[in-house]
């Protein structure tokens, strides 16, 4: 029985947003991102399906992703790289249909600068701005999510790099947090106004 118990908790733990305040979540256990510079590993889903109350979602469409910095949450693409002669691209991490599904996951774009050394550690809210709802595995609706990021979104943590490169141990990187088919683009899968997802 205590093994259950242990074991179910560090599963919720897992499963857990890092911010406290996304609705979407991935449907299995999964946290901490790795970034990977392997061509077979980029643009393309590495997590599990995105989910909306336990049930996965159909193809999704994202925003710009919010990290959080020292000051607060900041949007990606402000984040400097290079010394400041760069920028991380806007849509570094962004949806994409896993292979052979009609469901979502989240992946990243090639790794150009430190990217890797700046969002390690960090937590990470990806807007979801349209989502197609499912039913027996059917496409049911397209819904255009009504613009709350930090709502409207599925978060996780970077995996943080350790000496040479090498990722460190899942444990390790936690750090105190505050509570608070590919589909590149973000255009509206189809003419519908926002709503709410129920």
């Amino acid at each position: 029985m205590f093994r259950t118990v242990v074991f179910l908790a560090l599963v919720a733990l897992a499963s857990a947003n890092c911010l406290d305040s996304c609705r979407f979540h991935f449907c299995e256990p999964y946290d901490v991102m790795p970034l990977y510079n392997r061509t077979d590993q980029i643009d393309r889903a590495i997590t599990p399906a995105i989910c909306h109350k336990r049930m996965r979602v159909g193809v999704a469409n994202s925003g710009e992703a919010l990290v959080r910095m020292r000051d607060g949450y900041t949007r990606i693409g402000k984040i400097p790289l290079n010394g400041g002669r760069a920028r991380i691209a806007r849509h570094f991490f962004k949806t994409f249909t896993i292979r052979r599904t009609r469901y979502s996951g989240v992946g990243h774009q090639t790794l150009q600068f430190e990217e890797d050394a700046v969002l390690g550690g960090r937590c990470v809210a990806l807007p979801i701005t349209h989502v197609q709802k499912l039913a027996n595995g059917n496409v049911k609706d397209n819904v255009a999510l009504s613009g709350r990021p930090m709502r409207d979104c599925v978060s996780f943590r970077v995996r943080r790099m350790g000496r040479h490169g090498v990722p460190q141990m899942i444990g390790e990187e936690l750090e105190p947090e505050m509570s608070e088919e590919p589909m590149a683009s973000e255009e509206p899968m189809a003419s519908e106004e926002p709503v709410e997802m129920e």
